[in-house]
């Protein structure tokens, strides 16, 4: 993702569940210390949100115009150093999250956030969240002031080039997929570098309809970074290319509960492959 911000993750885990929560600066710094101390201050505020059996072992900043500008801090593990949420309340389950709306200024783009590992009496039957706990309330309301001190997200560019249709695809000699719009879908400044596109209609080389990453090699043009076999193109189709772009917080909604299933915790082994 080429564009000028920091990328500041959280990693949570509970139990033998994990998930991540991304927040964004810009610009980034040179040495990313900044990033790192401003996510030490939002990680401590949002894990005050959470139950005791959930903790943030690591914190992660990157810088997204430079793919190997990273750093990750360990906080310890469980009981042993890592951010603990609050000790008198259990976690929700970790697949229930609160649905927050982070909204942009004069709400041009939002982007949504999925807040897990919350207390679990602050969750309703029937999926309400608990308005008369003062408790929640003074903890939720220190994230969410937090959130709006410089925090943002990426969203996708509005002058980013409006989608344009497909008039050829081809497979070259190594297997890479290049395809051709008719008119300029990409620009300038994204030659030579990779960004998602998505492509959908395509008939007969159907295989690449869908998120694809490619390299662009003009404002026209760009290439499959992976091989993927195709059937001859027929025709039709569509490309619409995502150019980012970083939006500051100006508003925090909570919105309602949801279901959003979280994985397995990073940095951790798979363990072993299953029989085959």
């Amino acid at each position: 993702m080429s564009v000028e911000a920091a990328k500041c993750t959280i990693l949570f885990q509970q139990g033998t569940y994990g998930w991540s929560e991304n927040h964004f600066l810009s610009p980034p710094t040179s040495t990313l210390q900044f990033e790192m101390s401003k996510l030490r201050t939002l990680a401590q505020k949002r894990i005050a949100c959470c139950g005791k059996q959930t903790y943030i072992e690591y914190l992660k900043c990157s810088n997204e115009l430079n793919k190997r500008d990273v750093l990750v801090a360990y906080l310890g593990g469980e009981n042993a150093g890592a951010f603990q949420g609050r000790s008198t309340v259990d976690s929700e389950n970790a697949s229930t999250a609160i649905l927050i709306k982070r909204n942009a200024d004069l709400l041009s783009k939002n982007a949504p956030l999925y807040m897990r590992g919350i207390w679990d009496d602050v969750i309703y039957e029937g999926g309400q969240v608990r308005r008369d706990s003062p408790e929640w309330t003074a903890a939720y309301n220190s994230w969410k002031a937090e959130l709006l001190t410089g925090w943002g997200f990426v969203a996708k560019d509005p002058a980013t080039p409006a989608r344009a249709p497909v008039v050829s695809v081809n497979s070259n000699v190594n297997g890479f997929v290049l395809i051709a719009s008719a008119a300029p879908v990409f620009d300038g400044s994204q030659v030579g570098k990779n960004t998602r596109v998505f492509i959908s209609g395509v008939q007969g080389a159907s295989s690449i309809n869908g998120t694809q990453i490619v390299t662009v090699l003009s404002v026209t043009t760009c290439s499959t970074v992976k091989r993927i076999p195709i059937f001859a193109y027929i025709g039709g189709g569509f490309i619409t290319n995502f150019l980012p772009k970083w939006f500051a917080n100006n508003s925090i909604l909570q919105t309602r509960v949801v279901e959003r299933k979280a994985g397995r915790p990073s940095y951790q082994s798979r363990g072993r492959a299953q029989a085959r």
